[in-house]
This record gives C-alpha cells, structure tokens and sequence, in this order.
C-alpha cells in the first residue's frame, strides 16, 4: 500500500504529523516536498533510531512502507533482496549482487527518469 501522508504537500499534513515529521525525522518543509532529499531516507527502518521510528510510525509508516516508498530498499544487502523475494525486479533493472552491495557500477538504469 502507497503510504498516502508521505506524499502530501506539507502544507496539507496536520500539526500532529508535521511535529512527528520534524521532531522525530528532521524534516523540513523543503525535504518534505522533496521526497529523498533528507538523510534519513537513506535508512532501512530496521537502522532507524527508536525515536524515528515512532516518527515514521505515527506518520503511518511500518517498516514495509517505509523500506519500499521512502527507502526503496537501498538500505538492504542483496541477500536481505532475495530473502524478501524481490531481488528479480532488481535484476530486471540491471542491478545484481556486486552492483548492489559493493557500489562497483550502478545499473544502467539508475539515474533514468519517465
């Protein structure tokens, strides 16, 4: 399920979900708006500190949500990918183990938008 409070403006988000998103996750309104610009993003949920946690689950963010829509799994080993069964679309992409965990090339396809 797409995380629907993760990709609202800021200026739609309640002051209990603003304090959550600033207090907990450090977010500004500009890394709101920017999704991946704030550093955080760059965690898998199981690296997070308990109190991002509780940012990321009073914003309704469990770990699946947040690891797919906000990390996007960078924050995985390649055998964590595989584990979850989702390493094919990786693959896909052009993305293998080597590529993956030890940053040797990125995939061709990194970097390409729509």
């Amino acid at each position: 399920n797409i995380p629907p409070k993760r990709f609202m403006e800021w200026d739609m988000l309640s002051d209990i979900d603003q304090s959550y998103a600033v207090d907990k996750l450090e977010y500004s309104q500009n890394t709101w708006n920017n999704p991946g610009s704030n550093s955080v993003e760059e965690w898998s949920f199981h690296d997070l500190y308990d109190s991002e946690v509780e940012g990321a689950l009073g914003l309704g963010l469990d770990s699946e949500a947040w690891d797919c829509h906000i990390n996007h799994y960078y924050g995985y080993w390649w055998s964590e990918l595989v584990e979850k069964g989702i390493d094919r679309y990786y693959s896909v992409l052009g993305w293998d183990e080597d590529k993956w965990d030890n940053g040797t090339s990125p995939a061709e396809t990194e970097g390409m938008e729509w």
